[in-house]
């Protein structure tokens, strides 16, 4: 049985009512417009700003934080779906509006014979959604989903005339849009690499995001790798070079039980392009790539059960719920059940990692700890002792195994691997899990602790995070607020999420 997903958008005595994909964060805005066209959106910002009215956009609702609330005006992006390829003619650069999906662009990109860089592991939400929010696979070569961005547009108020909307075109000073001696219509061109790092990553504190420009690849496909370790070797090998002998490396590990098979390490490489089975190279009528994409359905039966099967979610539940004791030896079998010599797909399919039906039943506080000459392995190692603290002493529990992701440093001002190369520590919880809400809070309180200091994902869970905490980890906010304030002193894009974040 396939996946269901939901309608974030519903209505209420004939008022508008969004909900996010898991219904654990719930609006009820003043009013709702769906644009089609830039001009549409504008309109709806003028709107805002005329009526002193706060605003907001939002995707299909793939986030876990409140990024989108807001009681006044919400814009459902969701209409806005043009792609167009080779943008001023280059054909690795690509031109995508916001409401796009990844899985959108990964099937475009499919028919024009090229792959995206890098993504997380699901592929529902919007681009633009996942960029302004800094989500990420894993990576040290290729960096976050947002460092494919080469150029953003942007409605927001005017710069100089603050009573009216304005649309910007923001590139860093090398962009790929020249600057024309007489311009044309259209948006306002700005090559600003302090204007640009500070927009791509804003969860929308600066305007509406209206398109982007992005940096695709050739075709390629990868090789998939999972294989079963224990977390005393996957950090020896860690310090001996792991992540750099890889593309890409996932790691799962289960914290409730030493010993072996408590650990999956997951490897992602690029195949030589004379390698690649020509199955791949096509769709259509081919068996070849029929046959490659079944088996990427049905490699991991655990994993093809729990992602399209109601019943199984419910009986997980129960399981974990009854018998917290045995936690550790539910996820060592889960882990086990994961172990594949090799799996070779076109790189989006090899990166998308499935069970959809839990990805709206679940969700997760991630935060993000530089790797700083292995200071945070002592920082995982406290978590997982904590972790063990929680079961042993309150029968509390993870969901699902601890997930690792690597990512290279950026220049942009607010992703949490600005500056560094970053472990992503994601601590899952499924939402009917006795206790979910209590741990994914003391997860948060635990990295907001100076002695390990994790960056919150701005799209997971992160409600306990403050603004100081959030001044304490970046050291260029100033610089972000200051670019903000150009665009938008007034606030008019703000809501609860940027006053208790980034305190403004």
């Amino acid at each position: 049985m396939a996946a269901i997903f939901r309608t974030t958008i519903k209505y209420s005595f004939g008022r508008p009512v969004w909900r996010n994909s898991t219904n654990t964060v719930k609006l009820h805005p003043l009013a709702l417009e769906k644009p089609t066209t830039i001009e549409e959106m504008k309109a709806c910002v003028t709107r805002a700003i005329r009526d002193k009215l706060r605003i907001r956009a939002t995707g299909p609702g793939h986030s876990f934080s409140d990024a989108p609330y807001t009681e006044d005006l919400l814009v459902d992006t969701s209409a806005l779906t043009a792609i167009t390829p080779k943008y001023l003619g280059d054909e690795h650069l690509i031109e995508v509006e916001a409401g796009v999906t990844v899985s959108g662009l990964n099937k475009e990109l499919d028919a024009l014979g090229k792959s995206i860089r890098a993504m997380g592991g699901y592929n529902k939400q919007s681009i633009a959604g996942a960029i302004q929010t800094g989500t990420h696979g894993s990576s040290l070569k290729f960096g976050a989903m947002s460092a494919m961005v080469r150029s953003v547009v942007l409605v927001t108020r005017d710069m100089e005339h603050r009573d009216r909307a304005h649309t910007y075109r923001i590139e860093a000073a090398n962009g790929p849009t020249p600057i024309s001696p007489s311009p044309a219509s259209g948006p306002t061109l700005i090559k600003d690499d302090h204007l640009f790092h500070s927009v791509v990553v804003s969860f929308g504190a600066m305007g509406l995001l209206h398109s982007l420009v992005v940096e695709v690849e050739p075709f390629y496909c990868l090789k998939e790798v999972r294989r079963v370790s224990n977390w005393t070797d996957v950090k020896q090998e860690l310090r001996d070079g792991l992540l750099e002998a890889h593309g890409s490396v996932l790691i799962q590990i289960n914290p409730y039980l030493p010993g072996e098979d408590t650990a999956l390490i997951i490897t992602h490489d690029r195949v030589p392009d004379d390698q690649v089975p020509s199955a791949l190279r096509r769709r259509g009528a081919d068996l070849g790539y029929f046959f490659s994409a079944l088996w990427g359905a049905i490699r991991n039966p655990s994993l093809l059960v729990a992602g399209h099967f109601r019943l199984t979610y419910w009986i997980m539940v129960l399981m974990i719920n009854m018998r917290p004791e045995r936690i550790g030896r539910t996820f060592r079998s889960a882990i086990r059940s994961q172990r594949d010599d090799g799996y070779t797909h076109r790189a989006h399919k090899v990166m998308y990692q499935g069970a959809a039906h839990f990805k709206l039943r679940a969700y997760d506080t991630e935060c993000a700890i530089p790797l700083r000459q292995g200071d945070y392995l002592a920082s995982l190692d406290a978590l997982i002792a904590h972790l063990r603290d929680l079961n042993d002493t309150y029968r509390s529990h993870l969901s699902a195994p601890i997930g690792l992701r690597f990512v290279k440093g950026s220049p942009l001002f607010l992703t949490p691997e600005h500056g560094h190369e970053v472990c992503y520590v994601d601590l899952p919880v499924l939402k009917h899990a006795y206790g979910h809400s209590n741990i994914v809070g003391r997860l948060q309180e635990f990295f907001r602790d100076p002695q390990h200091m994790g960056i919150p994902h701005w799209g997971k869970r992160n409600e306990r995070f403050t603004a100081a905490d959030i001044e304490a980890r970046y050291p260029r906010l100033n610089d972000w607020k200051k670019a903000r304030d150009r665009f938008d002193k007034e606030r008019t894009f703000a809501n609860r999420f940027t006053e208790r974040l980034v305190g403004v």
